[in-house]
Protein backbone atom coordinates (compact mmCIF):
# COMPACT_ATOMS: atom_id res chain seq x y z
CA UNK A 1 0.00 0.00 0.00
CA UNK A 2 1.37 3.38 -0.90
CA UNK A 3 1.70 6.22 1.54
CA UNK A 4 -1.89 7.88 -0.65
CA UNK A 5 -3.65 4.55 -0.35
CA UNK A 6 -2.41 4.55 3.28
CA UNK A 7 -3.56 7.69 3.55
CA UNK A 8 -6.94 7.01 2.24
CA UNK A 9 -7.04 4.03 4.01
CA UNK A 10 -7.18 6.17 7.44
CA UNK A 11 -9.42 8.87 6.35
CA UNK A 12 -12.13 6.22 5.82
CA UNK A 13 -12.11 5.01 9.22
CA UNK A 14 -15.73 5.63 10.89
CA UNK A 15 -14.20 4.96 14.20
CA UNK A 16 -17.07 2.70 15.27
CA UNK A 17 -14.46 1.55 18.41
CA UNK A 18 -14.82 4.97 20.41
CA UNK A 19 -18.28 3.70 21.40
CA UNK A 20 -19.61 7.18 23.02
CA UNK A 21 -19.52 8.21 19.14
CA UNK A 22 -20.49 5.02 17.56
CA UNK A 23 -24.49 5.19 16.79
CA UNK A 24 -24.99 1.25 16.22
CA UNK A 25 -23.16 0.44 19.31
CA UNK A 26 -25.33 2.84 21.34
CA UNK A 27 -28.45 1.34 19.55
CA UNK A 28 -27.37 -1.97 19.94
CA UNK A 29 -26.75 -1.65 23.67
CA UNK A 30 -30.20 0.77 23.87
CA UNK A 31 -31.94 -2.65 22.64
CA UNK A 32 -30.32 -4.62 24.97
CA UNK A 33 -31.31 -2.51 28.21
CA UNK A 34 -35.57 -2.60 26.79
CA UNK A 35 -35.24 -6.55 27.37
CA UNK A 36 -34.26 -5.83 30.72
CA UNK A 37 -30.51 -6.64 30.63
CA UNK A 38 -28.52 -5.53 33.40
CA UNK A 39 -24.84 -4.49 32.40
CA UNK A 40 -22.31 -4.66 35.12
CA UNK A 41 -19.86 -2.38 33.23
CA UNK A 42 -20.44 1.34 31.67
CA UNK A 43 -19.58 2.63 28.45
CA UNK A 44 -16.31 4.44 29.63
CA UNK A 45 -15.09 1.12 31.11
CA UNK A 46 -15.88 -0.73 28.14
CA UNK A 47 -13.65 1.76 26.10
CA UNK A 48 -11.05 0.79 28.29
CA UNK A 49 -11.21 -3.21 27.85
CA UNK A 50 -10.98 -2.34 24.03
CA UNK A 51 -7.58 0.24 24.73
CA UNK A 52 -6.31 -2.61 27.16
CA UNK A 53 -7.02 -5.45 24.67
CA UNK A 54 -5.17 -3.60 21.75
CA UNK A 55 -1.98 -2.08 23.91
CA UNK A 56 -1.59 -5.94 24.63
CA UNK A 57 -1.43 -7.13 20.91
CA UNK A 58 0.66 -4.01 19.58
CA UNK A 59 3.11 -5.24 22.43
CA UNK A 60 2.43 -9.59 21.81
CA UNK A 61 3.18 -8.55 17.98
CA UNK A 62 5.87 -6.12 17.63
CA UNK A 63 6.96 -4.63 14.04
CA UNK A 64 9.94 -6.93 13.90
CA UNK A 65 8.35 -10.20 15.07
CA UNK A 66 5.51 -9.63 11.98
CA UNK A 67 8.50 -9.11 9.78
CA UNK A 68 10.52 -12.52 10.81
CA UNK A 69 7.12 -14.20 10.42
CA UNK A 70 7.81 -13.34 6.62
CA UNK A 71 11.21 -14.28 6.24
CA UNK A 72 12.40 -10.83 7.15
CA UNK A 73 15.07 -10.54 9.71
CA UNK A 74 16.48 -7.48 11.26
CA UNK A 75 19.95 -8.05 13.04
CA UNK A 76 19.75 -5.90 15.95
CA UNK A 77 17.01 -8.51 17.02
CA UNK A 78 17.89 -11.80 15.70
CA UNK A 79 19.09 -13.03 18.98
CA UNK A 80 15.66 -12.26 20.86
CA UNK A 81 13.25 -14.54 21.36
CA UNK A 82 9.65 -14.50 20.00
CA UNK A 83 7.90 -12.37 22.54
CA UNK A 84 4.27 -13.61 21.28
CA UNK A 85 4.82 -17.32 22.89
CA UNK A 86 5.27 -15.20 26.47
CA UNK A 87 2.03 -13.30 26.14
CA UNK A 88 -1.02 -15.74 26.35
CA UNK A 89 -4.38 -15.77 26.80
CA UNK A 90 -3.68 -16.14 30.89
CA UNK A 91 -1.01 -13.61 30.87
CA UNK A 92 -3.59 -11.11 30.29
CA UNK A 93 -6.19 -12.40 31.95
CA UNK A 94 -3.98 -11.77 35.32
CA UNK A 95 -3.46 -8.70 34.28
CA UNK A 96 -7.38 -6.94 33.64
CA UNK A 97 -9.38 -6.43 36.10
CA UNK A 98 -11.94 -8.53 37.34
CA UNK A 99 -15.35 -7.15 35.61
CA UNK A 100 -12.96 -7.38 32.42
CA UNK A 101 -12.77 -11.23 32.84
CA UNK A 102 -16.36 -11.50 34.08
CA UNK A 103 -16.66 -10.14 30.29
CA UNK A 104 -14.58 -12.07 28.18
CA UNK A 105 -15.37 -15.44 30.11
CA UNK A 106 -19.22 -14.24 30.22
CA UNK A 107 -19.80 -16.74 33.16
CA UNK A 108 -23.48 -16.67 34.68
CA UNK A 109 -23.77 -14.59 37.70
CA UNK A 110 -26.37 -13.50 40.06
CA UNK A 111 -27.49 -10.28 42.14
CA UNK A 112 -26.43 -12.31 45.49
CA UNK A 113 -22.95 -13.15 43.83
CA UNK A 114 -20.68 -16.13 44.31
CA UNK A 115 -17.36 -17.55 44.63
CA UNK A 116 -15.12 -20.77 43.13
CA UNK A 117 -16.92 -20.85 39.86
CA UNK A 118 -20.60 -20.85 41.72
CA UNK A 119 -23.59 -18.22 42.10
CA UNK A 120 -26.32 -18.35 44.22
CA UNK A 121 -29.79 -18.08 42.63
CA UNK A 122 -33.41 -17.82 44.87
CA UNK A 123 -37.18 -18.24 44.10
CA UNK A 124 -40.32 -18.08 45.81
CA UNK A 125 -43.02 -19.64 46.16
CA UNK A 126 -45.96 -16.91 46.35
CA UNK A 127 -48.39 -19.35 47.84
CA UNK A 128 -46.37 -19.82 50.64
CA UNK A 129 -46.07 -16.85 53.18
CA UNK A 130 -43.42 -18.55 56.21
CA UNK A 131 -39.93 -17.36 55.25
CA UNK A 132 -38.37 -20.86 53.92
CA UNK A 133 -40.97 -20.21 50.91
CA UNK A 134 -37.33 -18.97 49.57
CA UNK A 135 -35.73 -21.73 47.74
CA UNK A 136 -31.92 -21.83 46.44
CA UNK A 137 -30.20 -22.99 43.67
CA UNK A 138 -26.32 -23.15 43.73
CA UNK A 139 -25.23 -22.92 40.32
CA UNK A 140 -22.05 -23.54 38.51
CA UNK A 141 -21.38 -20.22 36.99
CA UNK A 142 -19.20 -21.52 33.94
CA UNK A 143 -21.07 -24.47 32.87
CA UNK A 144 -24.80 -22.88 34.00
CA UNK A 145 -25.86 -26.19 35.72
CA UNK A 146 -26.97 -26.81 39.18
CA UNK A 147 -24.82 -28.15 41.50
CA UNK A 148 -27.14 -29.84 43.93
CA UNK A 149 -30.52 -31.10 43.83
CA UNK A 150 -33.42 -28.33 44.52
CA UNK A 151 -35.51 -30.17 47.55
CA UNK A 152 -39.15 -30.49 46.76
CA UNK A 153 -38.69 -29.33 43.05
CA UNK A 154 -35.68 -31.08 41.55
CA UNK A 155 -34.21 -34.35 42.36
CA UNK A 156 -31.15 -34.41 39.75
CA UNK A 157 -27.97 -32.49 39.59
CA UNK A 158 -26.09 -31.22 36.33
CA UNK A 159 -29.06 -29.70 34.83
CA UNK A 160 -29.02 -26.30 32.60
CA UNK A 161 -30.64 -23.22 34.20
CA UNK A 162 -32.38 -22.92 31.06
CA UNK A 163 -34.25 -26.50 31.57
CA UNK A 164 -34.53 -25.67 35.41
CA UNK A 165 -36.50 -23.03 34.46
CA UNK A 166 -38.86 -23.97 31.86
CA UNK A 167 -39.29 -26.86 34.48
CA UNK A 168 -39.97 -24.82 37.36
CA UNK A 169 -42.50 -22.35 35.33
CA UNK A 170 -45.05 -24.80 34.70
CA UNK A 171 -45.84 -23.94 38.68
CA UNK A 172 -47.39 -20.46 37.89
CA UNK A 173 -46.92 -20.28 42.19
CA UNK A 174 -43.49 -19.60 41.89
CA UNK A 175 -41.49 -16.11 41.43
CA UNK A 176 -38.46 -17.09 39.09
CA UNK A 177 -37.77 -13.33 38.25
CA UNK A 178 -34.22 -13.61 39.55
CA UNK A 179 -33.67 -16.68 37.81
CA UNK A 180 -35.22 -15.31 34.29
CA UNK A 181 -32.49 -12.36 34.99
CA UNK A 182 -29.80 -14.91 35.09
CA UNK A 183 -30.75 -16.64 31.99
CA UNK A 184 -31.05 -13.10 30.15
CA UNK A 185 -28.18 -11.48 31.48
CA UNK A 186 -25.82 -14.35 30.12
CA UNK A 187 -27.30 -14.02 26.58
CA UNK A 188 -26.99 -10.11 26.15
CA UNK A 189 -23.25 -11.01 27.93
CA UNK A 190 -22.03 -12.94 24.98
CA UNK A 191 -23.49 -10.50 22.55
CA UNK A 192 -21.86 -7.34 24.81
CA UNK A 193 -18.27 -9.16 24.49
CA UNK A 194 -18.79 -10.40 21.16
CA UNK A 195 -19.54 -7.04 20.11
CA UNK A 196 -16.55 -5.62 21.71
CA UNK A 197 -14.26 -8.19 20.22
CA UNK A 198 -15.51 -7.05 16.92
CA UNK A 199 -14.25 -3.52 17.93
CA UNK A 200 -11.37 -4.37 19.68
CA UNK A 201 -9.96 -5.79 15.76
CA UNK A 202 -11.43 -2.75 14.03
CA UNK A 203 -9.14 -0.50 16.22
CA UNK A 204 -6.02 -2.96 15.77
CA UNK A 205 -6.75 -2.57 12.06
CA UNK A 206 -7.03 1.26 12.39
CA UNK A 207 -4.45 1.27 14.58
CA UNK A 208 -2.00 4.80 12.92
CA UNK A 209 1.35 3.16 15.85
CA UNK A 210 1.80 0.95 12.64
CA UNK A 211 1.39 0.69 8.81
CA UNK A 212 -2.30 -0.68 7.55
CA UNK A 213 -0.84 -3.26 6.38
CA UNK A 214 0.71 -4.16 9.92
CA UNK A 215 -2.70 -3.32 11.65
CA UNK A 216 -4.15 -5.89 9.75
CA UNK A 217 -2.11 -8.60 10.65
CA UNK A 218 -2.73 -7.94 14.51
CA UNK A 219 -6.20 -7.65 13.94
CA UNK A 220 -6.38 -10.99 12.17
CA UNK A 221 -4.22 -12.89 15.10
CA UNK A 222 -6.26 -11.41 17.33
CA UNK A 223 -9.41 -12.76 15.82
CA UNK A 224 -8.23 -16.15 15.27
CA UNK A 225 -6.92 -16.55 18.69
CA UNK A 226 -9.46 -15.32 20.61
CA UNK A 227 -11.79 -17.82 18.63
CA UNK A 228 -9.76 -20.42 19.69
CA UNK A 229 -9.38 -19.13 23.56
CA UNK A 230 -13.33 -18.73 24.11
CA UNK A 231 -14.29 -21.36 21.59
CA UNK A 232 -16.51 -18.31 19.64
CA UNK A 233 -16.71 -17.49 15.63
CA UNK A 234 -15.64 -14.42 15.54
CA UNK A 235 -15.54 -13.37 11.35
CA UNK A 236 -13.26 -11.77 9.50
CA UNK A 237 -14.91 -10.09 6.88
CA UNK A 238 -14.96 -6.78 7.74
CA UNK A 239 -11.83 -6.81 8.46
CA UNK A 240 -10.55 -8.15 5.11
CA UNK A 241 -13.25 -6.04 3.09
CA UNK A 242 -12.11 -2.71 4.52
CA UNK A 243 -8.03 -3.66 3.81
CA UNK A 244 -8.85 -5.19 0.07
CA UNK A 245 -11.03 -1.62 -0.92
CA UNK A 246 -8.94 0.12 -3.63
CA UNK A 247 -7.69 3.35 -2.09
CA UNK A 248 -5.77 4.51 -4.84
CA UNK A 249 -7.79 7.40 -5.87
CA UNK A 250 -8.37 10.54 -3.23
CA UNK A 251 -11.84 10.60 -2.26
CA UNK A 252 -12.73 14.36 -1.61
CA UNK A 253 -16.05 13.53 0.01
CA UNK A 254 -14.46 11.49 2.91
CA UNK A 255 -17.59 11.91 5.58
CA UNK A 256 -15.77 10.49 9.16
CA UNK A 257 -17.61 11.32 12.70
CA UNK A 258 -15.69 13.92 12.74
CA UNK A 259 -16.61 16.41 10.09
CA UNK A 260 -20.37 15.65 10.99
CA UNK A 261 -19.86 17.15 13.79
CA UNK A 262 -19.03 20.51 12.03
CA UNK A 263 -22.80 21.00 11.17
CA UNK A 264 -24.58 23.02 13.70
CA UNK A 265 -27.03 21.05 15.43
CA UNK A 266 -29.89 23.12 14.53
CA UNK A 267 -29.04 22.85 10.95
CA UNK A 268 -28.89 18.89 11.50
CA UNK A 269 -32.59 19.66 13.37
CA UNK A 270 -33.91 21.98 10.29
CA UNK A 271 -32.83 19.30 7.83
CA UNK A 272 -34.18 16.03 9.64
CA UNK A 273 -37.62 17.89 10.29
CA UNK A 274 -37.21 18.74 6.65
CA UNK A 275 -37.20 15.04 5.50
CA UNK A 276 -40.25 14.19 8.06
CA UNK A 277 -42.55 16.63 6.88
CA UNK A 278 -41.59 15.63 2.69
CA UNK A 279 -39.69 18.98 2.07
CA UNK A 280 -37.83 18.82 -1.21
CA UNK A 281 -34.26 19.42 0.05
CA UNK A 282 -32.48 22.16 -2.36
CA UNK A 283 -28.78 24.01 -1.96
CA UNK A 284 -27.36 21.72 0.14
CA UNK A 285 -23.52 21.27 1.21
CA UNK A 286 -21.82 18.30 0.68
CA UNK A 287 -21.76 17.82 4.23
CA UNK A 288 -25.53 18.78 4.39
CA UNK A 289 -25.91 15.66 1.44
CA UNK A 290 -23.77 13.41 3.82
CA UNK A 291 -25.72 13.94 7.17
CA UNK A 292 -29.19 13.66 5.06
CA UNK A 293 -28.11 10.57 3.74
CA UNK A 294 -26.72 9.18 7.00
CA UNK A 295 -30.30 10.26 8.65
CA UNK A 296 -31.88 7.95 5.61
CA UNK A 297 -29.92 5.45 6.87
CA UNK A 298 -31.14 5.41 10.38
CA UNK A 299 -33.04 2.08 11.41
CA UNK A 300 -36.90 2.58 11.48
CA UNK A 301 -37.97 0.69 14.75
CA UNK A 302 -39.86 1.80 17.48
CA UNK A 303 -36.99 2.46 19.18
CA UNK A 304 -34.89 4.87 17.15
CA UNK A 305 -38.44 6.25 16.41
CA UNK A 306 -39.09 7.05 19.89
CA UNK A 307 -35.57 8.07 20.61
CA UNK A 308 -35.47 10.42 17.32
CA UNK A 309 -38.53 12.05 18.30
CA UNK A 310 -37.44 13.12 21.43
CA UNK A 311 -34.23 14.85 19.99
CA UNK A 312 -36.61 16.82 17.20
CA UNK A 313 -39.05 17.72 20.20
CA UNK A 314 -36.42 18.80 22.50
CA UNK A 315 -33.36 19.69 20.54
CA UNK A 316 -31.16 17.14 21.81
CA UNK A 317 -28.14 15.90 19.86
CA UNK A 318 -28.97 12.11 18.76
CA UNK A 319 -25.43 10.66 19.73
CA UNK A 320 -25.58 12.56 23.22
CA UNK A 321 -29.28 11.72 24.32
CA UNK A 322 -28.37 7.80 23.61
CA UNK A 323 -24.98 8.31 25.72
CA UNK A 324 -26.44 10.12 28.56
CA UNK A 325 -30.03 7.58 28.90
CA UNK A 326 -27.61 4.84 28.85
CA UNK A 327 -25.35 6.62 31.23
CA UNK A 328 -28.63 7.31 33.64
CA UNK A 329 -29.08 3.30 33.25
CA UNK A 330 -26.33 2.43 35.34
CA UNK A 331 -27.21 5.34 38.53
Amino acid sequence: MTILEARNFYNKDEHKYELSRNNDFLLFLMNLLIKDYRPFMEIKDLQKLIDKLVTWYEIKYPEHELMRKEGVFDTRFSYLESISKYLGYEELLSRLLPKDLLLLETKYRSRCGGGNNRIILSFKDTSKEYIKSNNIIYLNSITGTNISEILGYLDRKNIKIDDIYNKLKENKNLDLSEIKECIINHEYDILLRNKILELTALKLLYSKNTTPKRGYERAKYFIDEYNKYLNINLRKDEIDNLINRDYSHVDHNVFTQENEYELTLDRKIKLENQIKCGIHLENLTKKEIKYVNLALKMPIDDVTKAITWYKVKNKYNYKSYLYENLKRKWN
